[in-house]
């Protein structure tokens, strides 16, 4: 509250704009974002740089696993504040999305043919 000189007490009322985000979608306190990738690091893991909505640049590190088209990685405290917990935060949710080669040379197709057979 604000108290003015003469010792009245007034609200103060903020108004908050939220500005779209194209990267970014909402969900409650979670934040959803999709992580692309290579086919080789969806293999053989992978160290990304991904900036977050506040600007800020998390490390995203998934070098022991085999990760899965549309595989969601979930980091805790890094969604949104939860409204009237000023402390608490929501997940940051990344889905992942693997870009497949679109052509292989003759090369390429004889080692992915000798790597399944």
């Amino acid at each position: 509250y604000d108290e003015r000189i003469d010792g009245q007490v007034h609200d103060i009322v903020f108004k908050v704009t939220v500005v779209p985000d194209s990267r970014f979608k909402r969900e409650g306190s979670n934040l959803r974002a999709t992580l692309k990738i290579s086919l080789q690091e969806a293999l053989l893991g992978f160290k990304k740089q991904f900036k977050h909505i506040d600007g800020s640049i998390l490390t995203i590190n998934n070098s022991t696993q085999v990760t899965s088209p549309n595989q969601i990685i979930s980091i805790r405290n890094k969604g949104l504040y939860l409204e009237k917990y000023s402390s608490a935060q929501g997940s940051l949710l990344l889905k992942i999305k693997i870009n497949f080669p679109t052509k292989l040379t003759s090369q390429e197709t004889d080692l992915w043919t000798k790597f399944f057979i």
